[in-house]
């Protein structure tokens, strides 16, 4: 296994040789090198599943963070309700001690804040992913954006696929 410059050295045979330099090296980029004869296509495809996400649009980001926020808050639905329940108990219990508590304000505030809960986590999330995305795209013009090396993953289907029919002369 060899850890070269792509630019300082050329594969001559089965070594390393090093460049000479003919023009300034504006961008360093290290590749290694597996082994090399059979394999260099192999290292050829490898090398080029690495992509680099440079910018993202701000509108789908805002869009998919609000909707995960907003599932999100469809989470805190039962605590709430479960909240305004109790609410109602500890009312009802206040009330018979002498206080002027209306018992039906807990579970009416409950489905209030129930209903409220998932569009508020949702706006959120929106307001949040789209500046994010702002951010993201600015920070990326500067430094490259993030790279990744993806895999082409074997695709499996329902029904195999049939064989390609003969082809007849033409007449």
């Amino acid at each position: 296994m060899y850890l070269a410059d792509s630019r300082s050295t050329s594969v001559s045979g089965n070594y390393l040789t090093p460049k000479r330099e003919t023009e300034p090296n504006h961008s360093r980029h290290v590749v290694l090198f597996l082994e090399l004869g059979q394999h260099a296509t192999d290292f050829i495809y490898r090398s080029s599943l690495m992509h680099r996400i440079k910018s993202v649009g701000v509108m789908s980001v805002a869009k998919v963070m609000g909707l995960i926020y907003g599932a999100m808050g469809l989470l805190f639905i039962p605590f709430l309700l479960l909240f305004g329940i109790l609410a109602s108990v500890g009312a009802k219990q206040a009330q018979q001690t002498g206080a002027n508590i209306p018992v039906a304000i807990g579970p009416a505030i409950a489905v209030v804040l129930a209903i409220a809960a998932p569009i508020f986590y949702g706006l959120m999330g929106f307001i949040t992913g789209a500046i994010s995305a702002l951010i993201y795209n600015l920070i990326a013009g500067w430094v490259g954006g993030i790279e990744m090396e993806l895999e082409i993953a074997p695709v499996q289907g329902v029904l195999p696929v049939p064989p390609p029919l003969p082809q007849t002369p033409a007449m």
